[in-house]
């Protein structure tokens, strides 16, 4: 199947992989954020407080007492816009990027 680009419509080369084609697509920041932390290594798993830090890091305060609620409901919303890209997001001890598969 040939890839086509999520803004445009364009037909990408086929170098290009389902997690390139996601992160040029429109994300929220937010959703960039994990994305590009998960995508380091597929199939890795990826602490709780490593996706909260490259989430919050930045701020002082480390982000809002909630930030677990946050990042699971953020990871629910990004895995329905992988699914069409037959990429999915485990969670158990952390989080991990499934690659063809859902």
């Amino acid at each position: 199947m040939t890839p086509n680009c999520p803004c445009c419509g364009q037909t990408l080369p086929e170098s290009i992989n389902n997690i390139e084609i996601v992160l040029a697509g429109d994300l929220s920041p937010t959703h960039q954020i994990i994305m590009r932390r998960l995508a380091k290594e597929p199939g890795h798993w990826v602490a709780n407080a490593d996706l909260l830090d490259a989430m919050y890091g930045n701020r002082p305060s480390g982000g809002p007492e909630y930030a677990q609620q946050v990042l699971r409901v953020q990871v629910h919303h990004l895995k329905k816009k992988l699914a069409p890209y037959l990429l999915g997001i485990e969670q158990k001890v952390g989080f991990r990027m499934l690659v063809g598969r859902q």
